[in-house]
């Protein structure tokens, strides 16, 4: 099954943590289709009366020059994957002058085509943050955040494994099925289901059915369920509890849903997701709405 995931480039060189996350995570790459895609900044249109033909020369001259900052930056890219045996037929890019905000263009551009992910790097996901904290309401989260997010602060290389954070939620659940359409046919990965089931939110049964839901998703989805384990903790923070098991399990990836509308309710999670952009190191983030 092929796999098409939107691969955001800047002109920062950490943009291509992405890159090297995906060439060092997937085994099977011929399944992988990637569309690299860098917004460039759009320069303002400035003239007084008399000097129109002046100004539009300026502006052609800026755009021009935008544009090759960051078809360097997207040349730069594609050497480093035609390096990791990625084929042309595998890749494509799309350079585009920003129209709103660098946020806003790459969750839009996610939202027109049909990519299975969004992969950001350190850049775009401090963009992202600074989007999410400053001005995204929950109607704009509803309705932008339709791709699963793949956050590339500083993975680790040679990491192995996914931290499946599960809270009830539809997002969550979301989560659940996009980890198995990725992962099924990457058995190197195993797969563990972590829910914080402290603070009396949830009973033992209830508990017990949210992880029977997820195993039963990923079945589905064709994960043999021997690569499927449970994790089991009961602390005060929930964000704390998965970064202490990040941290002893090593994993490669920490998959949640962004912003749930269970038991723990909407904001808590999105806190939660908040506080693992600012804090996960060594692990890529994967976040679904």
């Amino acid at each position: 099954m092929g796999k098409h995931l939107l691969v955001t480039v800047s002109e920062d060189g950490s943009a291509l943590k992405g890159i090297q996350f995906i060439q060092g995570f997937f085994e099977h790459r011929e399944a992988l289709h990637l569309t690299l895609f860098y917004t460039a900044p759009k320069p303002r249109m400035v003239w007084i009366d008399g000097e129109f033909f002046e100004a539009m020369s300026e502006f052609d001259h800026t755009v021009h020059q935008v544009r090759k900052v960051g078809r360097k930056s997207l040349d730069a890219a594609l050497a480093l994957l035609a390096e990791c045996g990625f084929s042309d037929g595998q890749v494509n890019s799309r350079l585009r002058l920003r129209e709103v905000s660098t946020a806003k263009d790459i969750l839009g551009e996610g939202e027109k085509k049909q990519y299975d992910a969004i992969v950001l790097g350190r850049r775009g996901a401090h963009r992202l943050q600074e989007l999410v904290e400053a001005s995204v309401t929950e109607q704009l989260l509803d309705r932008q955040l339709t791709v699963p997010l793949w956050i590339c602060r500083e993975p680790a290389p040679g990491r192995r494994n996914v931290l499946l954070c599960l809270d009830g939620s539809e997002a969550s659940l979301r989560m659940v099925d996009h980890v198995g359409c990725m992962l099924a046919d990457e058995p190197v990965h195993g797969l563990s289901l972590l829910h914080v089931s402290g603070n009396g939110l949830f009973t033992a049964a209830s508990t017990a059915s949210i992880y029977a839901q997820a195993r039963e998703i990923l079945v589905q989805n064709g994960v043999d369920e021997s690569r499927i384990n449970e994790v089991h903790v009961e602390p005060a923070s929930v964000s704390g509890a998965i970064i202490a098991e990040v941290r002893a399990g090593n994993y490669a990836v920490v998959a949640t849903g962004s912003a749930g509308r269970g038991p723990l309710g909407r904001a808590f999670l999105g806190s939660v997701v908040r506080d693992l952009m600012a804090r996960l190191t060594g692990a890529v983030l994967w976040v679904s709405a």
